[in-house]
């Protein structure tokens, strides 16, 4: 896994995907995941492979912001709901911070060494 975020039952992984090989490269993107603290199941929150996944943070109403590092994609996540895609970013798209009542997303783009403030419908 790459992003963590701990919620009161479970844990949730935004995982990188299938490495192969040297480098960071996969041949699998990764999903967005929980694992129960009381059973340790884990569980596919994303029907399907989504990307490098790196930041995640709730959005408030039961979903979640997460980003793709190397497509540089903002994507919102719902169990259920699939993946939305926001923003496209760049490359370097990394762990994101929330204000949630406000809807203002701020996005630090690694590569360029800046940080970047978004609006979304809270």
């Amino acid at each position: 896994p790459n992003g963590l975020h701990a919620g009161p039952d479970r844990l949730l992984l935004a995982s990188w995907g299938v490495i192969d090989g040297e480098g960071f490269a996969t041949s699998v993107p990764g999903r967005l995941k929980s694992v129960a603290y009381a059973t340790a199941q884990v569980t596919d929150i994303s029907s399907q492979p989504v990307g490098n996944l790196d930041g995640i943070e709730p959005d408030g109403h039961g979903g979640y912001f997460v980003t793709d590092w190397v497509a540089g994609r903002l994507y919102r996540m719902a169990p259920g709901h699939g993946h939305e895609l926001l923003l496209e970013a760049g490359k370097g798209a990394a762990d994101l911070g929330v204000h949630p009542t406000k809807g203002i997303i701020a996005l630090p783009m690694m590569l360029d060494s800046r940080l970047d403030l978004f609006r979304v419908e809270p």
